[in-house]
């Protein structure tokens, strides 16, 4: 046997288990045949390599090599993985010329060298604005805390795309929770759409503080980076920290990844390819992308701790494309853009489908919460959840269709629901807003809330804001109570207790504090760092043609 023998299964071996170690971490892992296959390969051509090998091909760098061969070609073409054989040549002849005790050293370096570089490069293909960043994610999120967690009770936050906040009473599981904690009927977004309304979530901060929303140069703007989200905050003082999410507004590539030690989001997980068993079978199709959601979360919650973890689950179930209908009007409605575009006649009959194809994807959310909340009375969980919408649905209440274009109750008002100790069942009627939600889980993990803690009574005074559409017209409201005034090129202004439906306007007469503070409201400023989102995940919900 070749005295080279002893480097070259030593770079086999580590190419090997760090390869399938960090395949098999991924939210979207190879199958167990897959990495039974992928060893039993890789063991028989490492024994071929180190008993035959002569000359240069002795060079304990190949393992390294055949692996950025493999991404190369699979992502960039033959010509570039011909560029790389050179290279790989060059360097197998100059390693040769080395003492066999460095070759030891060669060989574990460029193993992992090429095993982050395959990665790097299939990053790089998917995302390449936040590659480095996912790589380094990956790498680290696996690796065990050393610091004590801290003593504050788990919390869980469920969020629900285009959930509106005049069904969300009639779900099971906000009845299970509204049994236990205080509920709003009617809390408020902060604007019309995904992205700044999570963000608003997530910072307790308004879209013009937290940055997140729509460039006016083209593309999203991300969370700003000096601005830090609540999982980061928590993850500072220990706390475990999960997502498990869909929706492309929801990305890691807008900052929303940041702070958690697990990060699972069904539109932009870039499964490995291993060298030899290739790519794992693909992720569910976006009908499904809620279950698979809710089956890694009460995966997660499984092995969670006690006490001092954070879970923030994110479904998009009630969002269009309708998954579940059999009615071929509902399904008619693949996108928004074709009723906006005029393609889709507006009938009654089409409105009536609509409405019934929009219950039933929320009787397909509740049931998949449902089995979220029994996972977590499996354990005895006694902590917090929160239960809320990032936004509502409009469904031709003031003529128009889905989200993203108006600051009309429908859209803008969102259910919330709080189970925390010390809590009991109460209907609130304060105005409560998705930037409180960020304060009261710091006040329950012990930190300074910065904000209205909701387990305390709000001000009979305060003002919630909005801003921004993700589509035309430009808009900003403000509530106070029940009186709601909205910009857009006119100013309206409604009272929610004689009209809850805001179908009648009342005159505006003079510059009221809801009128100055309407005014003051600004979405986010176009930043520098504008996001270009996967097209393909944006046009399956409608957002794109």
């Amino acid at each position: 046997m070749p005295s080279t023998a002893p480097a070259l299964w030593l770079a086999w071996a580590v190419a090997l288990a760090f390869e399938l170690g960090l395949a098999a971490g991924l939210p979207i892992a190879p199958t167990s045949t897959q990495l039974a296959v992928e060893l039993g390969v890789g063991v028989l051509l490492a024994g071929f390599h180190a008993h035959f090998s002569r000359g240069v091909l002795a060079s304990p760098i190949w393992p390294a090599a055949l692996l950025l061969l493999g991404a190369i070609i699979r992502h960039h073409g033959v010509a570039e993985g011909v560029t790389v054989a050179v290279v790989t040549l060059a360097l197998a002849v100059g390693s040769l010329r080395i003492h066999r005790s460095g070759l030891l050293l060669i060989g574990v370096a460029a193993s992992g060298f090429g095993v982050l570089g395959a990665r790097a490069i299939a990053l790089h293909e998917r995302a390449p604005q936040t590659w480095p960043g996912r790589l380094a994610a990956e790498l680290t999120r696996a690796l065990p805390k050393l610091s004590r967690l801290p003593d504050h009770p788990g919390m869980v936050v469920i969020t629900i795309d285009t959930l509106r906040w005049d069904v969300a009473p009639e779900m099971d599981s906000w009845k299970q929770l509204a049994a236990k904690g205080h509920t709003w009927r009617r809390a408020m977004s902060t604007a019309s759409w995904t992205a700044p309304a999570l963000a608003s979530t997530w910072t307790g901060l308004s879209p013009i503080d937290h940055g997140c929303g729509a460039s006016w140069k083209g593309g999203t703007d991300p969370v700003r980076g000096d601005v830090p989200l609540l999982a980061e905050q928590l993850q500072a003082q220990g706390t475990v920290t999960a997502a498990f999410v869909s929706n492309p507004y929801a990305s890691g590539d807008l900052g929303f990844d940041r702070g958690f030690d697990t990060w699972h989001h069904v539109d932009e997980e870039t499964p490995a390819e291993l060298l030899f068993a290739g790519r794992p079978p693909p992720p569910a199709v976006f009908q499904r992308a809620d279950e698979v959601v809710i089956s890694k979360a009460n995966a997660w919650l499984s092995a969670a701790p006690d006490r001092g973890f954070v879970l923030w689950v994110h479904l998009v179930g009630p969002h269009l494309p309708y998954a579940h209908t059999k009615d071929a009007l509902a399904m008619s409605v693949s996108a928004p853009g074709d009723i906006r575009s005029g393609r889709l006649e507006d009938t009654p009959p089409l409105r009536r489908a609509v409405r019934a194809a929009y219950a039933g994807e929320v009787a397909e959310t509740d049931l998949l919460i449902g089995g979220l909340l029994h996972a977590l009375e499996s354990r005895s969980f006694e902590g917090a959840i929160v239960l809320t919408a990032d936004h509502g649905e409009e469904f031709w209440e003031h003529g128009g269709f889905e989200h993203g274009h108006s600051h009309h109750g429908e859209v803008i008002d969102v259910p919330l629901v709080l189970v925390a100790p010390g809590l009991s069942e109460d209907t609130r009627t304060d105005l409560a807003s998705l930037v409180d939600i960020t304060p009261t889980l710091r006040g329950l993990a012990g930190l300074k809330p910065n904000g209205l803690d909701l387990r305390r009574p709000i001000p009979e005074d305060r003002i919630a804001t909005a801003a921004g559409n993700l589509y035309l017209p430009h808009a900003r409201s403000a509530r106070q109570g029940q009186n709601r005034i909205i910009v857009t090129e006119a100013v309206s202004q409604f009272d929610l207790w004689a009209d809850p439906r805001e179908q009648h306007p009342e005159p505006v007469t003079g510059r009221s504090v809801l009128l100055e503070a309407a005014l003051a409201s600004q979405p986010a400023a176009a930043g520098d760092e504008a996001v270009q989102l996967d097209p393909e995940a944006l046009r399956a919900l409608g957002y794109i043609e």
